[in-house]
């Protein structure tokens, strides 16, 4: 069995196509009705306990390095002034947890026998092999070298939950990432993560190709494994594999992150990337992954994520009503010449919703950068942005500039060629592209509308949770070894990613209206 590609997700639930003329589905201000138990948020241990000082001690037994860092529970913090580029932490390749380095031919024919990744290659699925590594280090016990650091691990070491990533959001809660395909995408995750502990791993103990010396793997603990491999493991490029490296995986992502990784002589090595005071907590940077990718595959989202994009489909007839809803003007249908210009394009009829039944496979080219190297959209899919240039995918600006061209200046696409069509900031003519951004901020509009709920009303819910998780005195017990995390973590973390998707959706209606006030309109 192949895995295709992994796609990212559209910002729009394909639903919404059809509710542009009801009124929308108002979300109660109380929390949505959930089972009891999910009322039960996750406790993650913040004091770190002998856990974080064993692992010190690990890593310099094992001949590695931790120098001008310290932990404060579980979070790494500069214990000195640091200067640029200084050596903070070194993994030689014994303290390393990777797949290819286990050599049991037990565990090699069992890779065989994994979906294959969708890099063009024959490579199995890497997260899966990560995670098959993870179990066969743990059912060898204080006998592996990497005893202490997997029990340092969310989901083992004591009250550190399992971190919320896509496949563990149960089917109650799906609609409320209010992301159609993003949903599509944790199914998806899911059920690879199922199928192959049914098919590979559940009647596997015990028998003669067992590689884990009889230690029975429940589909929970396989989700776990499969959870901490996706969500601490990043690409090494010098030895085409993916790797954990204890003490520098507990660092948290930041964008404008303090450290870096390099692999050199000494293993796997941190450093700074500039000068850090005394007391700064270290970070790095997982990669330019969307909230959708985070989200999949680190559980968590970023609130102002400079590399959201809202993702949509270039479809003529959608585009069509919106447009002549709001006060537009396109013919119907349109004209010969337009329709082969848009064949021109690429988009001369309404592109397929990308298939989301799909996992990543790509290895990194950067070692630095996160484990889930997906594309950003597939190649039907077309983008707005709230940073960065362009703000609008060049091929969506070009096909609406073909649609709203009146007949009398058709003659401006004979001046240029269509890969120019769409540039930003050099439009066709004046008229036409007052017409397209105005278009443009109708779409965003209309698609903004189609929500279930507001900015507002998710802002409102938040804080609600917020307020109801602060009064909740029941003590909450710590968390059980490969507990999923739970209900509520997921509910906090779906409003988390929808408020950000349409704030940022939010955005690039500003960047079309800024450009509509640049041109007087």
């Amino acid at each position: 069995m192949r895995l295709p590609g992994h796609q990212h997700v559209s910002a729009l639930p394909r639903h919404q196509k059809l509710c542009l003329h009801v009124r929308r589905q108002r979300l109660p201000s109380c929390l949505p009705c959930l089972p009891a138990k999910a009322l039960q948020k996750s406790q993650a241990s913040t004091s770190g306990g002998n856990v974080t000082d064993g692992l010190g001690r690990w890593l310099q037994t094992c001949g590695g390095q931790l120098e001008g860092a310290s932990f404060d529970g579980r979070e790494l913090r500069a214990a000195q002034d640091l200067e640029e580029r200084s050596l903070l932490v070194a993994v030689p390749e014994v303290g390393q947890l990777r797949y290819d380095l286990i050599k049991d031919p037990k565990l090699l024919k069992l890779f065989d026998k994994l979906p294959k990744a969708s890099n063009g290659g024959n490579a199995p699925a890497w997260q899966f092999k990560q995670a098959l590594a993870v179990l066969w280090h743990l059912s060898r016990g204080e006998s592996s070298p990497l005893h202490t650091p997997l029990h340092a691990l969310p989901g083992l070491a004591p009250g550190v939950p399992v971190p919320c990533v896509g496949m563990y959001f149960q089917d109650e809660l799906l609609p409320e990432l209010q992301d159609e395909i993003l949903i599509k995408s944790t199914l998806n995750h899911r059920y690879w993560w199922h199928e192959v502990w049914a098919k590979e791993l559940e009647t596997l103990a015990g028998t003669d190709d067992d590689p884990f010396q009889r230690m029975q793997i429940t589909r929970e603990m396989f989700g776990w494994a499969v959870a901490v491999s996706l969500s601490r493991c990043f690409g090494l490029k010098s030895v085409d594999s993916h790797v954990m490296t204890p003490v520098i995986d507990m660092l948290n992502h930041s964008f404008e992150s303090n450290c870096a990784i390099e692999s050199n002589s000494k293993g796997i090595c941190m450093m700074t990337k500039h000068k850090v005071q005394k007391g700064t907590p270290l970070t790095l940077t997982y990669g330019p992954h969307s909230n959708a990718q985070q989200l999949l595959s680190y559980g968590f989202v970023t609130g102002d994520n400079p590399h959201n994009i809202f993702s949509l489909t270039f479809d003529v007839a959608l585009f069509t009503e919106i447009i002549n809803q709001f006060g537009g003007d396109v013919p119907v249908p349109l004209a010969t010449w337009q329709l082969q210009a848009l064949e021109k394009l690429g988009i001369d009829q309404t592109s397929p919703a990308p298939a989301a039944n799909e996992l990543s496979g790509p290895l990194s080219d950067d070692p630095s950068s996160a484990a889930t190297e997906s594309r950003l959209f597939s190649p039907e899919m077309m983008y707005l942005k709230a940073h960065g240039m362009p703000p609008v995918d060049p091929r969506l600006l070009a096909g609406l500039r073909v649609m709203l061209l009146a007949e009398d200046e058709r003659y401006m696409l004979q001046l240029t060629s269509p890969d120019t069509w769409g540039r930003w900031g050099a439009p066709l003519s004046k008229l036409n592209e007052v017409k397209v951004l105005k278009a443009l901020s109708a779409i965003i509009t209309a698609f903004y509308k189609g929500f279930p709920s507001t900015i507002q009303e998710d802002k409102r819910l938040l804080a609600g949770l917020q307020e109801l998780l602060s009064k909740q005195t029941t003590p909450i017990s710590a968390s059980s070894p490969f507990q999923p995390p739970s209900n509520i973590d997921c509910y906090e973390l779906a409003l988390r990613y929808r408020l950000a998707m349409k704030q940022s959706l939010e955005k690039s209606l500003i960047n079309v209206r800024a450009r509509m006030k640049d041109l007087g309109a």
